[in-house]
């Protein structure tokens, strides 16, 4: 984006998935957690720039 934010297309699982995060990981109240196919990133390497 262009603030240099990061927006993700995936599956919201934060009710599937929320209670099992590693311990000291917590969502805020406007968070969710979402999965993308390792697949979809793998493709978007490209387009990712490194750190």
């Amino acid at each position: 984006m262009s603030n240099g934010d990061v927006a993700v297309i995936g599956r919201d699982l934060t009710v599937h998935y929320g209670s099992h995060l590693p311990g000291g990981v917590t969502l805020g109240p406007d968070e969710r957690l979402v999965v993308i196919p390792g697949n979809m990133l793998s493709a978007a390497k490209a387009d990712i720039p490194d750190a």
